[in-house]
């Protein structure tokens, strides 16, 4: 089985636990602010949602006016995020798929939102995560990152202390898993061509498991 299939397997396995942590009940000031920067530019555009899971962020934006899209590798993830979606009386637009085949017309998008999805692909399949994204999202779209800073030290892992950015461990679900742990210079490296940086922050305390979040708002140049 493929790196990326473990993952996705991985993920479905702690929806089936019930041990998400990442699906929040708050709002994030950071996504509050992604929000703010789109109603802005595109009142009621289009919003996907990469990587939904349960759908928490889905239903906030659709609630601020947005036709949203979700996506998700877990059957489990999204069957739960329909369930959230009807229950608040929202038009549910989530599926099952590889975020990395797009399934999404040309241009489709004002606004691209991915917290969490990026920083678990393997570098290997950065191109295509990018070509997909420039594909789908609108000139002046706006894209949201909030990926794993390279100052987290995240379950003992501290990619400075260790001289890499990467770290792939199997895991209590016996499915293999990998971070990517980012910082200026690779965001820069990855998306400085296309994008302009509109919005940075960093969180300033880190998760129960040592993460630390970089939160990055992006322009699709023209």
């Amino acid at each position: 089985m493929k790196l990326i299939e473990q993952i996705v397997k991985r993920f479905d396995a702690k929806y089936q636990d019930d041990n998400t942590p990442w699906a929040r009940t708050d709002i994030p000031v950071e996504v509050k602010k992604f929000a703010e920067l789109v109603h802005e530019q595109t009142p009621k555009g289009s919003l996907l949602d990469m990587g939904c899971g349960d759908g928490w962020a889905s239903i906030y934006f659709s609630e601020q006016g947005y036709d949203v899209y979700g996506i998700d590798g877990s059957p489990l993830a999204i069957e739960k995020a329909r369930q959230k979606a009807n229950k608040a009386g929202m038009s549910a637009q989530f599926i099952v798929g590889n975020a990395l085949d797009y399934p999404y017309d040309d241009l489709q998008f004002d606004a691209i939102f991915d917290r969490g999805l990026l920083h678990h692909i393997p570098e290997e399949n950065w191109t295509a995560y990018k070509k997909g994204l420039l594909r789908v999202l609108k000139p002046n779209g706006l894209y949201y990152l909030g990926a794993f800073s390279d100052d987290s030290e995240k379950k003992g892992f501290d990619p400075k202390k260790e001289g890499r950015l990467w770290n792939k461990v199997m895991d209590a679900s016996g499915y293999w898993t990998y971070d990517h742990f980012f910082n200026q210079e690779v965001l820069n490296n990855f998306l400085g061509d296309d994008f302009d940086l509109v919005w940075q922050s960093k969180d300033v305390v880190a998760s129960p498991n040592g993460s630390v979040l970089i939160h990055s708002i992006f322009k699709k140049k023209v």
